[in-house]
C-alpha cells in the first residue's frame, strides 16, 4: 500500500532549520538582543525604565572613533513597541546594529555574567529545537515505513482490507468492546478514527473508497486530536496508538458476521471482548447462506435442565454437511460449541473448531461458507456423478466395479484438466459422502492410483504403482498421437 502525495524525510542534516534555531551570526545577534530586551524589561518593569538606563549608558559611552554620536544614535532610534516587545524590527543594517548596542548595553546595565546566561538559554533552545526536529523526521520515516509494508498484526491488532488507500486495524478497545480503527482521507483531510465493528462490516468495508462525508453517518470518534496533517503522521499516529492500547489476544468475531445485511449477519450484540451471547441472538433462521449452502436445520433444545443444546446444519452438494453444535449452560450466557463437516471433505488445512466458544463455533461456520461458496460446476457434477453410480448398485455387490470404474474415469478427466491432487482426492470423498452408506464407499485413493495421479497419502507401494499406470497412460497418449498423425 501507497498513500497518494505520501511524505517525504529527509537525514536531519538536510532537513530545513527549526524555525528558532538561527541561520547566521547575524540571526544569531540579533536573537540574542531580543532576549536581553525581555530579561531587561522583566527586571526593570517598562520599557520607559529601559530607554532611561540606555540614555544614561550612552553618555558614559564614548561613541565610535567614525562617529562618537553613534551609541546615542542608535539609542535614540529604538522604538517603544521594539523596548516593550523585544523585536527589532529595523532593515538588516540598522537592526544588526540596533542588536549590537542592546548586548553592549545589557552587558553594561546587568553583567557579563547575565549576557552569557542568555546566550547559554538560548542555546539550549536550540538544542531541544533539533532534537525535537530529529523526532519529527523519526516518526515520519517511520510513518512511511508502516505504509510502505503494513503488519498484518500490531500489538494484538489485527489488520483487515480497508476501502481506497485506507489502513485499519481490528481489535479491543480500552473499554473491552471490539473496535476497527483506520487511517484514512477525507475531503482533503488525513483523518484517524475508531469506528463501531457493525457498521464497518455492513456499510463500510464493501465502499469503493473512504473520501465522502457518508462516513460522517457512521459511529466513530477520532483518534491523535489534532488530526494527522500528513500520510506519514497518520501512520505513525495510528500505529502509536495501537502499541498504547493492546488489542487482545482474545477471540474476535469474524467480521462478515457482524455485517446485519450479509449471509452471517448477527443483530445488535453487545460487542465486548468476553462475548457471552445467547446462541439464538444470531438469528440464524434470518440467514441466506452465501453460494450452494442451504440451512435445513436450528433446533433449540433445553430437555437436559439446566444444561441447553443447539445444533444447526447447513448442506452442500459437494461439502455435505456443516453442522454447528452447541452445549451452554442456562444463566451463565456461555457454553462450549464445535464445527464438523459431516462428509470430511475439508479444503486443505482450513481449520474447524472444536471445544470453543459458542460465537466462535458460529463465526466459523459462516466464515467457511463465505470463503468456499462452492466449487465449480464440473467438481459438483463429478461428485454428483460417483454418488449415482454408487446407489445405482447398493444393494447389488456384484456391480459394485462399476462405481470404482466411475471413479477412476473421474479422476482421469480432472486429471487431464489439470486439477490438483488434492482435489481429486476430495471429489472421490465427496462422492462417497453423497451417495451409497457408510459401510459401501470405494477406497478414496485407488482411483488416483489407476488415473497415475500421485498423492502425499499415498503409501511407497501405492506411489510406485501410480507411478506404473502414469508412465503407461503416456505411453499410450504418444502411441495414439502418432497414429492419429500417420493417418494424414
Amino acid at each position: 500500500m501507497v498513500a497518494p502525495q505520501l511524505d517525504g524525510t529527509l537525514p536531519v542534516s538536510q532537513a530545513p532549520l527549526p524555525d528558532q534555531v538561527p541561520a547566521s551570526d547575524d540571526e544569531y545577534t540579533v536573537q540574542v538582543a531580543e532576549r536581553c530586551l525581555e530579561q531587561a524589561l522583566g527586571d526593570l518593569g517598562h520599557h520607559e525604565e529601559i530607554r532611561q538606563s540606555m540614555e544614561a549608558w550612552q553618555d558614559d559611552t564614548a561613541g565610535s572613533n567614525d562617529d562618537p554620536g553613534y551609541w546615542r544614535d542608535m539609542v535614540f532610534s529604538l522604538t517603544p513597541h521594539e523596548r516593550n516587545f523585544g523585536e527589532i524590527n529595523s532593515e538588516d543594517g540598522e537592526q544588526l546594529q540596533k542588536a549590537n548596542t542592546i548586548i553592549s548595553w545589557f552587558a553594561h546595565a546587568f553583567s557579563e555574567d547575565q549576557l552569557s546566561d542568555v546566550e547559554d538559554e538560548l542555546r539550549s533552545e536550540y538544542k531541544e529545537a533539533w532534537i525535537d526536529l530529529a523526532t519529527e523526521q523519526r516518526r515520519l520515516l517511520n510513518g512511511k515505513e508502516l505504509l510502505s509494508e503494513p503488519p498484518n498484526e500490531i500489538n494484538g491488532w489485527e489488520r483487515i482490507p480497508a476501502p481506497g488507500f485506507g489502513l485499519a486495524y481490528y481489535g479491543t478497545a480500552e473499554d473491552g468492546a471490539l473496535q476497527v480503527v483506520c487511517l484514512f482521507e477525507m475531503d482533503g483531510y488525513v483523518r484517524l478514527w475508531a469506528i463501531d465493528p457493525f457498521d464497518w462490516a455492513t456499510h463500510i468495508r464493501h465502499r469503493v473508497g473512504l473520501d465522502t462525508d457518508g462516513m460522517m453517518e457512521y459511529r466513530q470518534r477520532s483518534l491523535g486530536k489534532p488530526g494527522p496533517d500528513s500520510w506519514a503522521e497518520g501512520a505513525w499516529k495510528l500505529e502509536s496508538h495501537l502499541n498504547s492500547h493492546p488489542g487482545d489476544g482474545r477471540y474476535r468475531p469474524y467480521l462478515a458476521t457482524l455485517d446485519e445485511s450479509g449471509p452471517g449477519g448477527r443483530t445488535h450484540i453487545n460487542l465486548t471482548a468476553d462475548i457471552s451471547t445467547d446462541y439464538d441472538s444470531i438469528h440464524v433462521d434470518d440467514i441466506s447462506p452465501p453460494g450452494d449452502w442451504t440451512l435445513t436445520e436450528h433446533t433449540t433444545s433445553t430437555s437436559k435442565y439446566p444444561s441447553r443444546t443447539s445444533r444447526t446444519v447447513w448442506d452442500h452438494p459437494f461439502y455435505g454437511q456443516l453442522i454447528v453444535a452447541v452445549t451452554w449452560m442456562n444463566g451463565t450466557g456461555t457454553g462450549s460449541g464445535q464445527t464438523r463437516l459431516a462428509s470430511g471433505v475439508v479444503p486443505d488445512a482450513y481449520p474447524l473448531v472444536k471445544r470453543v466458544s459458542q460465537d466462535r463455533a458460529y463465526d466459523a461456520a459462516v466464515q467457511f461458507m463465505i470463503e468456499h461458496p462452492g466449487p465449480d460446476n464440473d467438481i459438483v457434477a463429478a461428485a454428483r456423478r460417483i454418488a449415482e453410480q454408487q446407489d445405482a448398485v447398493a444393494n447389488d455387490d456384484s456391480e459394485w466395479h462399476r462405481v470404482e470404474q466411475e471413479a477412476t474415469l473421474v479422476a482421469i478427466e480432472l486429471r487431464d484438466q489439470n486439477y490438483k491432487p488434492e482435489t481429486i482426492h476430495r471429489v472421490i470423498k465427496a462422492g462417497n459422502a453423497l451417495g451409497g452408506t457408510g459401510d459401501q464407499n470405494i477406497p478414496t485413493l485407488a482411483p488416483l492410483v489407476e488415473a497415475g495421479v500421485p498423492h502425499p497419502e499415498m503409501s511407497s507401494r501405492m506411489q510406485e504403482q501410480t507411478e506404473d499406470n502414469a508412465n503407461r497412460s503416456r505411453t499410450e497418449a504418444e502411441t495414439d498421437q502418432q497414429s492419429t498423425l500417420a493417418g494424414f
